[in-house]
């Protein structure tokens, strides 16, 4: 929840990963034995399934924002400022959020 956007990306691949994992050994049923512990697992397999889609949902949307109102150059921009005292490149990095 107070991650950064990239780390939260990255937690969410993983989690995208390890559900991919679970979804392809549930696909192999080789005995009655698998079958049956698929429909013990189901609810907990439900409940992961929608609480993948959720996050990688919340973060696409997430993206599309950032991406449409140009935060990450509006970061650096704010960066420069404060770090480097960049006037020159924060006017430069302004005139491109023109375009």
């Amino acid at each position: 929840m107070y991650e950064n956007f990239g780390d939260l990306g990255m937690n969410i691949k993983i989690m995208v990963d390890d559900f991919q994992q679970i979804a392809k050994s549930n696909q192999n049923f080789q005995t009655i034995e698998d079958m049956d512990k698929f429909v013990d697992n189901d609810p907990e397999y439900r409940k992961n399934h929608g609480n993948v889609s959720k996050h990688v949902t919340m973060v696409t949307e997430m993206s599309k924002i950032s991406e449409d109102r140009k935060l990450m150059l509006v970061s650096q921009t704010e960066q420069d400022l404060a770090c480097n005292g960049g006037k020159i490149a924060a006017f430069e990095a302004h005139e491109s959020f023109k375009q």
